[in-house]
């Protein structure tokens, strides 16, 4: 996203909110805190998000 910074106006923050709940769901992030409150949560990439075997 970096390389075209205009290209991803509009995407409302909702919208990264909610693909980083489906991707700690799915299993490619962990996460701790509340997700709903963003401020209060952390996530990292778990081995599956890396690419390795799990």
């Amino acid at each position: 996203m970096d390389a075209y910074p205009d290209q991803y106006d509009g995407i409302p923050d909702v919208f990264y909110s909610q693909r980083v709940r489906d991707l700690v769901s799915s299993g490619y992030l962990e996460a701790r805190g509340n997700l709903y409150r963003m401020r209060f949560s952390e996530v990292r990439l778990t081995p599956l998000g890396l690419g390795h075997e799990a």
